[in-house]
């Protein structure tokens, strides 16, 4: 009997990842199920970074695949390629911020560098996803002006 996967599930098949000629992981096999939080552990240098890296399609696998519904990443034509990675969002252990933008900036980047809306409308919307966080009274903070948590919902 065929196992079943559901179609936002992100398969890992033979994977070696690594930088240059060095491999960092080799032959990584696995299933992160589509609508589960999935942990990846690991000792610090164990491969954990390179290993999303590698997932979110930031750097290229030196040998393998790795599928978004049965889909295989790396063998996307460009256009596609950047269409599914547009769906992807990560968020990081700091924060992630950039220092020079207000958090209504940061929150606003993917709206500005994606569609052609108006800023005004993209004001509008940050302004709103800032409001479902109780961020809204600190959209032109810079993010050394906020404190750990709320950069992390911003």
């Amino acid at each position: 009997m065929k196992e079943q996967h559901s179609p936002w599930d992100i398969r890992l098949e033979h994977l070696r990842v690594g930088y240059g000629s060095r491999v960092v992981l080799d032959d990584i096999n696995a299933v992160l199920p589509g609508g589960k939080i999935t942990v990846i552990l690991g000792e610090s240098g164990g491969g954990k970074s390179t290993l999303l890296r590698h997932v979110i399609g930031l750097s290229r696998p030196m040998q393998g695949h790795i599928l978004y519904g049965g889909q295989d990443l790396f063998a996307l034509p460009e256009r596609q390629f950047r269409r599914v990675r547009r769906r992807f969002g990560v968020l990081f252990q700091d924060g992630a911020l950039l220092g020079s933008l207000t958090l209504a900036e940061n929150v606003g980047l993917p709206l500005h560098e994606h569609t052609r809306l108006p800023k005004a409308t993209i004001r509008a919307t940050v302004l709103r996803i800032l409001e479902l966080v109780g961020l809204a009274e600190f959209a032109d903070y810079y993010p050394n002006e906020l404190s750990g948590g709320m950069k992390k919902r911003g």
